[in-house]
């Protein structure tokens, strides 16, 4: 059988048809703007990974709620932006610090409640973590980075939650390796004050911190409250 050649005007038509599926996706492409999307209608899985950047974000767009457990690194943060209100209590530990803290000294902070203590009772608070004073020092105790420090600032406050006396019957102490230190503060329970001694404190390298918290008043059961003290460690 002989195979005929295409008749002109069948091979016109066929351009015409490839031309025209050709040039409609490039037509769409042109013409199908942000606008002719209805809302909504682009879901997570049209978008290739990689493809949304951070100047497609509106400020604010992303919310907590949004980003998952550890999604977000140190990295990512911009240097100073959190503050103490974004820090759960107790989520920063001695681990948390960074190499030059760790290293060389840096700042501990004390944030912990105090229950009544009756007359001559003792009990003990610690830097960093704990959120509660404990009888038992051990059990609060903070090691100091392992090289020799000097204590350069201490400050303290007391923050009262019970009815007002006009005694001092409270005796905060500063102790390194379970024994007192010249850092110590008499305080009234039922009054909110601060106390910043001017002393300077020789800490070997690691060395266990402490706040000893005594009730030095024979007459009556001190108020409980809430101690707030920070440190500022510096290389001897």
């Amino acid at each position: 059988m002989r195979i005929r050649p295409p008749h002109h005007g069948t091979v016109v038509a066929y351009l015409a048809l490839f031309v025209a599926l050709g040039s409609a996706g490039a037509y769409a492409a042109a013409t199908i703007g942000s606008a002719d999307i209805k809302r909504n209608a682009v879901k997570a899985r049209h978008v290739a990974p990689g493809q949304i950047k951070a100047r497609h974000v509106a400020p604010g767009a992303v919310k907590q709620r949004q980003l998952a457990a550890n999604a977000v690194r140190s990295a990512a943060i911009a240097r100073e932006q959190v503050q103490r209100r974004h820090i759960a209590p107790g989520a920063v530990g001695p681990s948390e610090l960074d190499q030059r803290a760790r290293e060389g000294g840096g700042f501990m902070t004390a944030n912990a409640a105090v229950p009544p203590l009756p007359m001559g009772e003792v009990v003990f608070v610690g830097f960093l973590s704990a959120s509660q004073a404990n009888p038992d020092e051990a059990a609060v105790q903070t090691r100091t980075p392992n090289r020799d420090l000097v204590l350069r600032a201490f400050r303290l406050r007391w923050i009262p939650s019970g009815v007002s006396q006009p005694f001092e019957d409270l005796v905060v102490t500063l102790r390194i390796d379970g024994e007192n230190t010249q850092i110590e503060c008499g305080l009234v329970s039922t009054q909110e004050q601060s106390c910043t001694p001017d002393e300077e404190v020789p800490v070997p390298a690691g060395s266990l911190l402490s706040l000893s918290v005594w009730n030095f008043n024979s007459l009556i059961v001190t108020s409980p409250g809430r101690l707030l003290a920070a440190v500022v460690l510096d290389p001897a």
